[in-house]
Protein backbone atom coordinates (compact mmCIF):
# COMPACT_ATOMS: atom_id res chain seq x y z
CA UNK A 1 0.00 0.00 0.00
CA UNK A 2 1.41 3.52 -0.87
CA UNK A 3 2.46 5.85 1.89
CA UNK A 4 -0.70 7.93 2.17
CA UNK A 5 0.61 11.25 3.46
CA UNK A 6 3.59 11.31 1.07
CA UNK A 7 1.18 10.81 -1.83
CA UNK A 8 -1.01 13.65 -0.63
CA UNK A 9 2.02 15.99 -0.42
CA UNK A 10 3.18 15.02 -3.94
CA UNK A 11 -0.21 15.81 -5.42
CA UNK A 12 -0.21 19.18 -3.73
CA UNK A 13 3.21 20.13 -5.16
CA UNK A 14 2.46 19.02 -8.71
CA UNK A 15 -0.92 20.80 -8.70
CA UNK A 16 0.71 24.04 -7.62
CA UNK A 17 3.19 23.77 -10.53
CA UNK A 18 0.38 23.30 -13.01
CA UNK A 19 1.21 19.66 -13.61
CA UNK A 20 -1.36 16.95 -13.14
CA UNK A 21 0.23 13.51 -12.91
CA UNK A 22 -1.29 10.18 -12.09
CA UNK A 23 -0.77 9.15 -8.50
CA UNK A 24 1.04 5.83 -8.16
CA UNK A 25 3.20 3.97 -5.66
CA UNK A 26 6.90 4.13 -6.09
CA UNK A 27 8.56 0.92 -7.20
CA UNK A 28 11.02 1.54 -4.41
CA UNK A 29 8.21 1.13 -1.75
CA UNK A 30 6.15 -2.04 -2.62
CA UNK A 31 3.31 -3.17 -0.21
CA UNK A 32 4.67 -5.60 2.38
CA UNK A 33 3.23 -9.14 2.28
CA UNK A 34 1.24 -10.42 5.31
CA UNK A 35 3.31 -13.10 6.98
CA UNK A 36 1.92 -12.82 10.53
CA UNK A 37 -0.10 -15.92 11.53
CA UNK A 38 -3.32 -15.69 13.57
CA UNK A 39 -3.59 -16.47 17.25
CA UNK A 40 -6.02 -19.31 18.18
CA UNK A 41 -7.02 -20.98 21.46
CA UNK A 42 -9.58 -23.65 22.34
CA UNK A 43 -11.45 -22.14 25.31
CA UNK A 44 -13.90 -25.03 25.88
CA UNK A 45 -13.61 -27.83 26.68
CA UNK A 46 -10.31 -27.77 28.56
CA UNK A 47 -7.31 -30.06 28.13
CA UNK A 48 -7.88 -33.31 30.06
CA UNK A 49 -11.66 -32.84 30.46
CA UNK A 50 -14.00 -35.84 30.50
CA UNK A 51 -16.97 -35.18 28.25
CA UNK A 52 -20.20 -36.33 29.85
CA UNK A 53 -22.72 -35.89 27.06
CA UNK A 54 -22.84 -35.56 23.32
CA UNK A 55 -22.98 -33.21 21.56
CA UNK A 56 -20.23 -31.12 23.18
CA UNK A 57 -19.71 -27.48 22.21
CA UNK A 58 -16.15 -26.65 21.09
CA UNK A 59 -15.51 -22.93 21.57
CA UNK A 60 -12.51 -21.09 20.05
CA UNK A 61 -11.07 -17.58 20.16
CA UNK A 62 -9.11 -16.56 17.02
CA UNK A 63 -7.62 -13.15 16.14
CA UNK A 64 -5.40 -11.77 13.38
CA UNK A 65 -3.92 -8.37 12.49
CA UNK A 66 -5.81 -8.40 9.17
CA UNK A 67 -8.70 -10.70 10.01
CA UNK A 68 -9.44 -14.42 10.36
CA UNK A 69 -10.81 -16.10 7.25
CA UNK A 70 -11.88 -19.39 8.84
CA UNK A 71 -11.39 -21.88 11.66
CA UNK A 72 -11.22 -25.62 10.87
CA UNK A 73 -12.28 -28.10 13.57
CA UNK A 74 -10.80 -31.62 13.76
CA UNK A 75 -11.42 -34.68 15.93
CA UNK A 76 -8.16 -36.60 15.79
CA UNK A 77 -7.46 -36.27 12.03
CA UNK A 78 -11.08 -36.02 10.84
CA UNK A 79 -12.34 -32.61 9.71
CA UNK A 80 -15.59 -31.90 11.54
CA UNK A 81 -16.54 -28.56 10.02
CA UNK A 82 -15.36 -25.04 9.19
CA UNK A 83 -16.60 -21.82 10.77
CA UNK A 84 -15.98 -18.52 8.94
CA UNK A 85 -17.78 -16.14 11.28
CA UNK A 86 -16.87 -15.21 14.83
CA UNK A 87 -17.62 -16.28 17.49
CA UNK A 88 -16.08 -19.56 16.32
CA UNK A 89 -17.75 -22.71 17.68
CA UNK A 90 -18.70 -26.26 16.70
CA UNK A 91 -21.15 -28.77 18.16
CA UNK A 92 -19.34 -32.10 18.30
CA UNK A 93 -21.33 -35.34 18.31
CA UNK A 94 -18.62 -37.63 19.69
CA UNK A 95 -20.70 -40.73 20.52
CA UNK A 96 -19.16 -42.78 17.68
CA UNK A 97 -15.67 -42.29 19.19
CA UNK A 98 -16.64 -43.14 22.77
CA UNK A 99 -14.26 -45.95 23.85
CA UNK A 100 -13.01 -45.03 27.31
CA UNK A 101 -9.93 -43.34 25.85
CA UNK A 102 -8.41 -39.92 25.15
CA UNK A 103 -8.92 -38.22 21.78
CA UNK A 104 -7.44 -35.08 20.24
CA UNK A 105 -9.40 -31.95 19.49
CA UNK A 106 -7.51 -29.85 16.95
CA UNK A 107 -8.38 -26.44 15.49
CA UNK A 108 -6.62 -24.43 12.78
CA UNK A 109 -7.21 -20.72 12.19
CA UNK A 110 -6.35 -19.34 8.72
CA UNK A 111 -6.11 -15.61 7.85
CA UNK A 112 -6.84 -13.98 4.48
CA UNK A 113 -3.16 -14.33 3.38
CA UNK A 114 -3.17 -18.08 4.06
CA UNK A 115 -1.20 -17.90 7.29
CA UNK A 116 -2.31 -20.57 9.74
CA UNK A 117 -2.01 -21.37 13.42
CA UNK A 118 -3.34 -24.30 15.49
CA UNK A 119 -4.27 -25.39 18.99
CA UNK A 120 -4.74 -28.95 20.26
CA UNK A 121 -6.15 -30.44 23.45
CA UNK A 122 -6.83 -33.97 24.65
CA UNK A 123 -10.24 -34.98 26.03
CA UNK A 124 -11.50 -38.23 27.52
CA UNK A 125 -14.54 -39.86 25.88
CA UNK A 126 -16.25 -42.39 28.18
CA UNK A 127 -18.24 -45.29 26.77
CA UNK A 128 -21.97 -44.56 26.83
CA UNK A 129 -24.16 -46.15 29.48
CA UNK A 130 -25.91 -49.27 28.18
CA UNK A 131 -29.60 -48.68 27.50
CA UNK A 132 -31.99 -49.39 30.38
CA UNK A 133 -33.90 -52.50 29.35
CA UNK A 134 -34.70 -53.78 32.83
CA UNK A 135 -38.44 -53.62 33.57
CA UNK A 136 -39.65 -52.26 36.91
CA UNK A 137 -41.16 -54.38 39.66
CA UNK A 138 -44.86 -53.81 40.39
CA UNK A 139 -47.28 -55.52 42.77
CA UNK A 140 -50.93 -54.90 43.63
CA UNK A 141 -51.08 -54.73 47.43
CA UNK A 142 -54.86 -54.32 47.73
CA UNK A 143 -57.18 -55.95 47.04
CA UNK A 144 -55.64 -59.40 47.30
CA UNK A 145 -56.17 -62.03 44.63
CA UNK A 146 -59.55 -63.72 45.16
CA UNK A 147 -60.94 -60.91 47.31
CA UNK A 148 -64.67 -60.21 47.44
CA UNK A 149 -65.35 -56.47 47.10
CA UNK A 150 -68.27 -54.11 47.55
CA UNK A 151 -68.83 -50.45 46.78
CA UNK A 152 -66.02 -48.37 45.25
CA UNK A 153 -62.80 -49.97 46.54
CA UNK A 154 -59.36 -48.40 46.20
CA UNK A 155 -56.69 -50.35 44.31
CA UNK A 156 -53.18 -49.81 45.66
CA UNK A 157 -49.82 -50.91 44.24
CA UNK A 158 -46.10 -50.66 44.89
CA UNK A 159 -43.58 -50.06 42.09
CA UNK A 160 -39.77 -49.87 42.05
CA UNK A 161 -37.25 -49.46 39.26
CA UNK A 162 -34.18 -51.72 39.12
CA UNK A 163 -32.71 -50.42 35.86
CA UNK A 164 -29.68 -48.20 35.28
CA UNK A 165 -28.95 -46.46 38.58
CA UNK A 166 -32.63 -46.90 39.51
CA UNK A 167 -33.81 -44.15 37.17
CA UNK A 168 -37.26 -44.15 38.70
CA UNK A 169 -40.96 -44.89 38.08
CA UNK A 170 -42.77 -42.65 35.61
CA UNK A 171 -46.32 -43.87 36.28
CA UNK A 172 -48.60 -46.69 37.38
CA UNK A 173 -51.80 -47.23 35.38
CA UNK A 174 -54.76 -49.21 36.70
CA UNK A 175 -57.17 -51.32 34.61
CA UNK A 176 -60.36 -53.30 35.24
CA UNK A 177 -60.97 -55.97 32.60
CA UNK A 178 -58.70 -54.03 30.25
CA UNK A 179 -60.47 -50.70 30.69
CA UNK A 180 -58.23 -47.89 31.97
CA UNK A 181 -59.38 -46.58 35.34
CA UNK A 182 -56.67 -43.96 35.81
CA UNK A 183 -52.95 -43.27 36.14
CA UNK A 184 -50.98 -42.22 39.22
CA UNK A 185 -47.55 -40.61 38.89
CA UNK A 186 -46.64 -40.37 42.57
CA UNK A 187 -46.17 -42.94 45.29
CA UNK A 188 -48.22 -44.26 47.03
CA UNK A 189 -49.82 -45.49 43.80
CA UNK A 190 -53.58 -45.90 44.11
CA UNK A 191 -56.82 -45.63 42.15
CA UNK A 192 -60.46 -45.52 43.21
CA UNK A 193 -62.48 -48.11 41.28
CA UNK A 194 -65.87 -46.66 40.40
CA UNK A 195 -68.08 -49.75 40.12
CA UNK A 196 -71.27 -47.85 39.28
CA UNK A 197 -73.33 -49.81 36.74
CA UNK A 198 -71.23 -52.97 36.97
CA UNK A 199 -72.95 -56.29 37.54
CA UNK A 200 -72.56 -57.77 41.00
CA UNK A 201 -71.73 -61.43 41.54
CA UNK A 202 -69.22 -61.19 38.69
CA UNK A 203 -65.45 -61.73 38.57
CA UNK A 204 -63.14 -58.94 37.39
CA UNK A 205 -59.47 -58.79 36.49
CA UNK A 206 -57.61 -55.84 38.01
CA UNK A 207 -54.23 -54.91 36.53
CA UNK A 208 -51.54 -52.42 37.52
CA UNK A 209 -48.99 -51.47 34.84
CA UNK A 210 -45.82 -49.68 35.97
CA UNK A 211 -43.61 -47.78 33.52
CA UNK A 212 -40.11 -46.55 34.33
CA UNK A 213 -38.46 -43.43 32.97
CA UNK A 214 -36.79 -45.46 30.18
CA UNK A 215 -40.16 -46.70 28.94
CA UNK A 216 -39.90 -50.27 30.28
CA UNK A 217 -43.13 -51.69 31.67
CA UNK A 218 -44.26 -54.46 33.98
CA UNK A 219 -47.71 -55.58 35.14
CA UNK A 220 -49.37 -57.35 38.04
CA UNK A 221 -52.89 -58.80 38.00
CA UNK A 222 -55.38 -59.99 40.59
CA UNK A 223 -58.85 -61.48 40.20
CA UNK A 224 -61.68 -60.28 42.43
CA UNK A 225 -65.41 -60.79 42.85
CA UNK A 226 -67.75 -57.78 43.01
CA UNK A 227 -70.63 -58.33 45.44
CA UNK A 228 -73.79 -56.35 46.12
CA UNK A 229 -73.40 -53.82 48.94
CA UNK A 230 -76.35 -54.06 51.31
CA UNK A 231 -74.67 -52.70 54.43
CA UNK A 232 -75.21 -49.06 55.43
CA UNK A 233 -72.25 -46.99 56.64
CA UNK A 234 -71.49 -46.27 60.27
CA UNK A 235 -71.77 -42.56 61.10
CA UNK A 236 -71.66 -40.37 64.19
CA UNK A 237 -71.38 -36.68 65.08
CA UNK A 238 -68.01 -36.24 66.82
CA UNK A 239 -68.56 -32.66 68.02
CA UNK A 240 -69.21 -32.89 71.79
CA UNK A 241 -72.84 -32.29 72.82
CA UNK A 242 -73.48 -28.82 74.19
CA UNK A 243 -70.63 -27.22 72.22
CA UNK A 244 -70.90 -23.47 71.59
CA UNK A 245 -69.25 -23.02 68.19
CA UNK A 246 -67.79 -19.82 66.80
CA UNK A 247 -67.98 -18.97 63.10
CA UNK A 248 -64.42 -20.27 62.61
CA UNK A 249 -65.23 -23.76 63.93
CA UNK A 250 -66.97 -26.75 62.36
CA UNK A 251 -69.37 -29.53 63.27
CA UNK A 252 -67.49 -32.79 62.64
CA UNK A 253 -68.58 -36.35 61.91
CA UNK A 254 -66.99 -39.77 61.41
CA UNK A 255 -68.22 -42.16 58.72
CA UNK A 256 -66.90 -45.53 57.58
CA UNK A 257 -68.04 -48.16 55.10
CA UNK A 258 -66.40 -51.27 53.67
CA UNK A 259 -67.11 -50.04 50.15
CA UNK A 260 -66.31 -46.40 50.79
CA UNK A 261 -68.35 -43.36 51.85
CA UNK A 262 -69.74 -41.30 48.98
CA UNK A 263 -71.01 -38.34 51.02
CA UNK A 264 -71.99 -37.14 54.46
CA UNK A 265 -74.99 -34.81 54.68
CA UNK A 266 -75.52 -32.58 57.69
CA UNK A 267 -79.03 -31.79 58.97
CA UNK A 268 -80.15 -29.12 61.38
CA UNK A 269 -83.41 -30.60 62.59
CA UNK A 270 -84.91 -31.94 59.37
CA UNK A 271 -83.31 -29.30 57.14
CA UNK A 272 -80.34 -30.20 54.93
CA UNK A 273 -77.63 -27.60 55.60
CA UNK A 274 -74.48 -29.03 54.00
CA UNK A 275 -72.74 -31.92 52.23
CA UNK A 276 -69.12 -33.09 52.51
CA UNK A 277 -67.82 -35.69 50.04
CA UNK A 278 -64.39 -36.38 51.51
CA UNK A 279 -62.95 -37.18 54.92
CA UNK A 280 -62.55 -35.55 57.37
CA UNK A 281 -66.27 -34.86 57.23
CA UNK A 282 -67.31 -31.48 58.60
CA UNK A 283 -69.86 -28.70 58.36
CA UNK A 284 -68.45 -25.18 58.90
CA UNK A 285 -70.45 -23.19 61.43
CA UNK A 286 -69.93 -20.14 59.17
CA UNK A 287 -72.62 -21.53 56.87
CA UNK A 288 -75.09 -21.77 59.77
CA UNK A 289 -75.06 -18.17 60.99
CA UNK A 290 -78.79 -17.89 60.31
CA UNK A 291 -79.21 -20.09 63.40
CA UNK A 292 -76.58 -18.21 65.42
CA UNK A 293 -78.97 -17.16 68.16
CA UNK A 294 -77.37 -18.75 71.20
CA UNK A 295 -80.11 -21.37 71.33
CA UNK A 296 -79.52 -25.12 71.21
CA UNK A 297 -80.02 -26.78 67.81
CA UNK A 298 -79.91 -30.48 66.98
CA UNK A 299 -77.39 -31.48 64.31
CA UNK A 300 -77.30 -34.95 62.72
CA UNK A 301 -75.11 -36.49 60.01
CA UNK A 302 -76.32 -38.87 57.32
CA UNK A 303 -73.72 -41.02 55.54
CA UNK A 304 -74.30 -42.59 52.13
CA UNK A 305 -72.14 -45.27 50.53
CA UNK A 306 -71.57 -45.78 46.81
CA UNK A 307 -74.41 -48.31 46.61
CA UNK A 308 -76.90 -45.77 47.92
CA UNK A 309 -77.22 -47.23 51.44
CA UNK A 310 -77.71 -44.51 54.06
CA UNK A 311 -77.68 -44.19 57.81
CA UNK A 312 -78.32 -41.14 59.97
CA UNK A 313 -76.53 -40.53 63.23
CA UNK A 314 -78.09 -39.74 66.56
CA UNK A 315 -78.56 -35.95 66.86
CA UNK A 316 -76.26 -33.80 68.94
CA UNK A 317 -77.32 -30.44 70.40
CA UNK A 318 -74.96 -27.53 69.73
CA UNK A 319 -75.22 -23.74 69.66
CA UNK A 320 -73.57 -21.22 67.36
CA UNK A 321 -72.20 -17.89 68.52
CA UNK A 322 -73.22 -14.93 66.37
CA UNK A 323 -70.27 -12.85 65.09
CA UNK A 324 -70.51 -9.11 64.51
CA UNK A 325 -69.30 -9.42 60.91
CA UNK A 326 -68.72 -12.16 58.31
CA UNK A 327 -67.04 -12.17 54.92
CA UNK A 328 -69.52 -12.84 52.13
CA UNK A 329 -67.02 -14.76 50.00
CA UNK A 330 -66.28 -17.17 52.88
CA UNK A 331 -69.96 -17.73 53.56
CA UNK A 332 -70.59 -18.50 49.89
CA UNK A 333 -67.66 -20.95 49.87
CA UNK A 334 -69.09 -23.13 52.65
CA UNK A 335 -72.82 -22.76 52.02
CA UNK A 336 -74.76 -25.98 51.70
CA UNK A 337 -77.54 -27.24 49.40
CA UNK A 338 -81.21 -26.78 50.16
CA UNK A 339 -84.74 -26.04 49.07
CA UNK A 340 -86.33 -22.61 48.58
CA UNK A 341 -89.61 -21.68 46.92
CA UNK A 342 -90.12 -25.31 45.97
CA UNK A 343 -86.81 -25.54 44.03
CA UNK A 344 -83.55 -27.25 44.85
CA UNK A 345 -80.38 -25.16 44.98
CA UNK A 346 -76.86 -26.54 45.01
CA UNK A 347 -75.87 -23.64 47.24
CA UNK A 348 -78.31 -22.09 49.67
CA UNK A 349 -77.19 -19.16 51.84
CA UNK A 350 -79.30 -17.88 54.72
CA UNK A 351 -77.98 -14.59 56.07
CA UNK A 352 -78.47 -13.58 59.68
CA UNK A 353 -80.31 -10.23 59.96
CA UNK A 354 -78.01 -8.99 62.74
CA UNK A 355 -74.67 -9.92 61.16
CA UNK A 356 -72.98 -7.35 58.94
CA UNK A 357 -71.74 -9.18 55.85
CA UNK A 358 -68.73 -7.70 54.09
CA UNK A 359 -67.52 -8.20 50.52
CA UNK A 360 -64.06 -9.20 49.32
CA UNK A 361 -63.27 -8.23 45.72
CA UNK A 362 -65.77 -10.07 43.47
CA UNK A 363 -68.05 -12.69 45.04
CA UNK A 364 -68.63 -14.98 42.06
CA UNK A 365 -71.75 -17.14 41.86
CA UNK A 366 -70.95 -20.07 39.58
CA UNK A 367 -73.70 -22.62 40.22
CA UNK A 368 -77.34 -22.78 41.29
CA UNK A 369 -77.40 -20.38 44.22
CA UNK A 370 -80.02 -18.84 46.44
CA UNK A 371 -79.23 -16.07 48.93
CA UNK A 372 -82.00 -15.39 51.43
CA UNK A 373 -81.26 -12.18 53.21
CA UNK A 374 -84.16 -11.73 55.62
CA UNK A 375 -83.24 -8.01 55.62
CA UNK A 376 -79.54 -8.75 56.21
CA UNK A 377 -76.97 -6.09 55.31
CA UNK A 378 -74.24 -6.86 52.73
CA UNK A 379 -71.73 -3.98 52.72
CA UNK A 380 -69.10 -4.29 50.01
CA UNK A 381 -67.22 -1.15 51.07
CA UNK A 382 -66.36 -0.66 47.37
CA UNK A 383 -64.61 -4.04 47.29
CA UNK A 384 -66.80 -6.12 44.95
CA UNK A 385 -70.26 -7.30 43.96
CA UNK A 386 -72.38 -10.41 43.50
CA UNK A 387 -71.03 -11.49 40.12
CA UNK A 388 -73.33 -14.11 38.59
CA UNK A 389 -71.46 -16.18 36.00
CA UNK A 390 -71.45 -19.95 35.42
CA UNK A 391 -68.56 -21.48 33.47
CA UNK A 392 -68.83 -24.24 32.43
CA UNK A 393 -72.61 -24.09 32.28
CA UNK A 394 -74.38 -26.88 34.14
CA UNK A 395 -77.60 -28.25 32.68
CA UNK A 396 -79.64 -25.83 34.78
CA UNK A 397 -78.60 -22.45 36.12
CA UNK A 398 -80.56 -20.67 38.81
CA UNK A 399 -79.80 -17.65 40.93
CA UNK A 400 -82.10 -16.00 43.46
CA UNK A 401 -81.33 -13.19 45.91
CA UNK A 402 -84.15 -12.17 48.22
CA UNK A 403 -84.62 -9.67 51.08
CA UNK A 404 -81.04 -8.39 51.10
CA UNK A 405 -79.69 -4.88 51.58
CA UNK A 406 -76.66 -4.53 49.27
CA UNK A 407 -74.69 -1.31 49.63
CA UNK A 408 -71.43 0.25 48.43
CA UNK A 409 -70.83 -2.30 45.66
CA UNK A 410 -67.98 -1.88 43.19
CA UNK A 411 -65.90 -3.91 40.72
CA UNK A 412 -62.25 -3.09 41.52
CA UNK A 413 -59.65 -4.69 39.33
CA UNK A 414 -61.92 -7.28 37.71
CA UNK A 415 -61.65 -7.67 33.91
CA UNK A 416 -65.29 -8.61 33.31
CA UNK A 417 -67.44 -7.34 36.17
CA UNK A 418 -68.38 -3.80 35.22
CA UNK A 419 -72.10 -3.43 35.67
CA UNK A 420 -73.83 -3.48 39.02
CA UNK A 421 -74.15 -4.55 42.64
CA UNK A 422 -75.75 -7.73 41.25
CA UNK A 423 -74.08 -8.43 37.91
CA UNK A 424 -75.52 -11.05 35.53
CA UNK A 425 -72.83 -11.77 32.92
CA UNK A 426 -73.20 -13.79 29.69
CA UNK A 427 -75.38 -16.56 31.09
CA UNK A 428 -77.36 -19.09 29.08
CA UNK A 429 -79.39 -22.19 29.94
CA UNK A 430 -81.58 -20.42 32.49
CA UNK A 431 -84.47 -22.55 33.72
CA UNK A 432 -87.17 -21.88 36.33
CA UNK A 433 -86.89 -20.16 38.73
CA UNK A 434 -84.41 -18.43 36.40
CA UNK A 435 -82.45 -15.51 37.79
CA UNK A 436 -84.32 -13.48 40.34
CA UNK A 437 -83.62 -10.39 42.40
CA UNK A 438 -86.59 -9.77 44.64
CA UNK A 439 -87.33 -7.62 47.71
CA UNK A 440 -83.81 -6.17 47.84
CA UNK A 441 -82.65 -2.66 48.67
CA UNK A 442 -79.61 -1.76 46.57
CA UNK A 443 -77.97 1.46 47.64
CA UNK A 444 -74.90 3.50 46.58
CA UNK A 445 -73.36 1.14 44.03
CA UNK A 446 -70.62 2.86 42.02
CA UNK A 447 -72.23 1.32 38.92
CA UNK A 448 -75.88 0.20 38.74
CA UNK A 449 -78.16 -1.72 41.07
CA UNK A 450 -78.73 -4.75 38.82
CA UNK A 451 -76.82 -5.13 35.56
CA UNK A 452 -77.72 -7.52 32.73
CA UNK A 453 -74.82 -8.20 30.39
CA UNK A 454 -75.72 -10.34 27.36
CA UNK A 455 -77.54 -12.84 29.56
CA UNK A 456 -80.85 -14.41 28.61
CA UNK A 457 -82.60 -11.43 30.08
CA UNK A 458 -86.06 -12.63 29.09
CA UNK A 459 -85.61 -15.33 31.75
CA UNK A 460 -84.72 -12.88 34.53
CA UNK A 461 -87.14 -11.48 37.07
CA UNK A 462 -86.33 -8.22 38.86
CA UNK A 463 -89.22 -7.13 41.11
CA UNK A 464 -90.20 -5.54 44.41
CA UNK A 465 -86.76 -3.91 44.74
CA UNK A 466 -85.69 -0.48 45.93
CA UNK A 467 -82.85 1.19 43.95
CA UNK A 468 -81.34 4.30 45.55
CA UNK A 469 -78.38 6.51 44.58
CA UNK A 470 -76.70 4.02 42.23
CA UNK A 471 -74.26 5.76 39.91
CA UNK A 472 -75.31 4.15 36.60
CA UNK A 473 -78.97 3.53 37.22
CA UNK A 474 -81.36 1.24 39.00
CA UNK A 475 -81.70 -1.83 36.76
CA UNK A 476 -79.93 -1.55 33.41
CA UNK A 477 -78.97 -3.84 30.55
CA UNK A 478 -76.26 -4.09 27.93
CA UNK A 479 -76.92 -4.07 24.18
CA UNK A 480 -79.69 -6.07 22.60
CA UNK A 481 -80.83 -8.31 25.44
CA UNK A 482 -84.44 -9.40 25.33
CA UNK A 483 -86.46 -7.35 27.80
CA UNK A 484 -86.53 -9.01 31.23
CA UNK A 485 -89.45 -8.94 33.63
CA UNK A 486 -88.71 -5.79 35.62
CA UNK A 487 -91.82 -5.05 37.66
CA UNK A 488 -92.97 -3.47 40.90
CA UNK A 489 -89.71 -1.67 41.70
CA UNK A 490 -89.05 1.75 43.13
CA UNK A 491 -86.04 3.81 42.01
CA UNK A 492 -84.86 7.31 42.81
CA UNK A 493 -81.73 9.45 42.77
CA UNK A 494 -80.02 7.00 40.38
CA UNK A 495 -77.94 8.55 37.62
CA UNK A 496 -78.40 7.95 33.85
CA UNK A 497 -81.23 5.37 33.95
CA UNK A 498 -83.91 3.92 36.15
CA UNK A 499 -85.36 0.71 34.63
CA UNK A 500 -84.22 -1.44 31.76
CA UNK A 501 -82.30 1.20 29.81
CA UNK A 502 -78.82 0.62 28.45
CA UNK A 503 -76.19 2.56 30.33
CA UNK A 504 -72.78 0.99 30.19
CA UNK A 505 -71.51 4.47 30.90
CA UNK A 506 -72.80 7.98 30.08
CA UNK A 507 -70.64 8.14 26.93
CA UNK A 508 -71.34 4.55 25.79
CA UNK A 509 -70.97 3.92 22.06
CA UNK A 510 -73.45 1.05 22.16
CA UNK A 511 -76.97 1.95 21.01
CA UNK A 512 -80.00 1.00 23.05
CA UNK A 513 -81.87 -1.07 20.48
CA UNK A 514 -84.86 -1.78 22.71
CA UNK A 515 -85.52 1.54 24.39
CA UNK A 516 -88.43 1.11 26.77
CA UNK A 517 -91.08 3.79 26.40
CA UNK A 518 -94.18 2.08 27.80
CA UNK A 519 -93.63 1.07 31.44
CA UNK A 520 -97.03 -0.57 31.80
CA UNK A 521 -96.53 -2.80 28.77
CA UNK A 522 -92.82 -3.59 29.12
CA UNK A 523 -92.02 -3.30 32.79
CA UNK A 524 -95.19 -3.34 34.84
CA UNK A 525 -95.74 -0.88 37.66
CA UNK A 526 -92.40 0.71 38.52
CA UNK A 527 -92.18 3.95 40.47
CA UNK A 528 -89.55 6.64 40.08
CA UNK A 529 -88.68 9.38 42.51
CA UNK A 530 -91.27 11.62 44.08
CA UNK A 531 -89.21 14.41 45.70
CA UNK A 532 -91.87 15.03 48.30
CA UNK A 533 -91.67 11.54 49.77
CA UNK A 534 -88.17 10.14 50.47
CA UNK A 535 -88.20 6.36 50.26
CA UNK A 536 -85.69 5.68 53.05
CA UNK A 537 -84.73 7.65 56.11
CA UNK A 538 -81.58 9.75 55.60
CA UNK A 539 -79.42 11.70 56.40
CA UNK A 540 -77.23 10.93 58.24
CA UNK A 541 -76.32 7.63 56.59
CA UNK A 542 -74.70 5.03 58.78
CA UNK A 543 -73.76 1.85 56.95
CA UNK A 544 -74.11 -0.31 60.04
CA UNK A 545 -77.77 0.59 60.76
CA UNK A 546 -80.31 -1.46 58.85
CA UNK A 547 -83.10 0.66 60.29
CA UNK A 548 -82.19 3.51 57.95
CA UNK A 549 -83.41 1.40 55.01
CA UNK A 550 -86.99 1.22 56.30
CA UNK A 551 -89.47 2.86 53.96
CA UNK A 552 -90.46 6.31 55.11
CA UNK A 553 -94.09 7.36 55.79
CA UNK A 554 -96.38 8.26 52.90
CA UNK A 555 -93.88 7.15 50.24
CA UNK A 556 -95.48 5.74 47.09
CA UNK A 557 -93.05 2.80 47.35
CA UNK A 558 -94.85 1.40 50.39
CA UNK A 559 -97.94 -0.10 48.76
CA UNK A 560 -97.21 -0.59 45.07
CA UNK A 561 -95.35 -3.89 45.12
CA UNK A 562 -96.67 -7.12 43.71
CA UNK A 563 -100.07 -7.90 45.20
CA UNK A 564 -99.85 -4.72 47.26
CA UNK A 565 -96.75 -5.77 49.23
CA UNK A 566 -93.98 -3.32 50.04
CA UNK A 567 -90.84 -2.72 48.00
CA UNK A 568 -87.26 -3.22 49.19
CA UNK A 569 -85.75 -5.46 51.85
CA UNK A 570 -87.25 -3.76 54.90
CA UNK A 571 -90.96 -3.57 55.70
CA UNK A 572 -92.57 -0.19 56.41
CA UNK A 573 -92.47 1.18 59.96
Amino acid sequence: MCAFWRAVSLVGVLTAAGLILPLSCSKDNPEKPDTQPPQVTITAPHDGDTLSAAPALIEVTATDNRGVARVDFYADTTLLDTDMVAPFAQAWVWSDLADDDFHLLHVTAVDHAGNAASDTISVYLPSPEPPDTVPPIVAITAPLDGAQLIGHPTITATATDTGVEGAGIASVSFYADGALLGTDIESPYEQLWDTSGLATGQAFELTAVAQDLAGNTAADTVHVMLLADEQAPDVAITTPPGSALSATESITASATDAGGVAAVRFFLGDELVGVDRGAPFEQPALALLYWADGASHEIAAEAEDHAGNTRRSDPVAVSITKPATAWMSQVLAVAGPGEASGHHFDRLVRLHPEVRYRGTQIDTITVNTCILGHSALIDYELRGCLYVMAVPWPATIRFHIDHCIVINASQPGHPYAWGGAVDFVSIGNWEPPYGQVTHCTIYASDRSGVYLHRSQADHLVIKNNLFVQNQLGGCVRYGDDVTPEIRYNCAFQNQTAQFGEHCGCPSSVYPDEIFITDPEQQLGTNITEDPAFPAITKPPYNRTRREQFVLGPNTPCRNHGEDGTYMGAMPPN
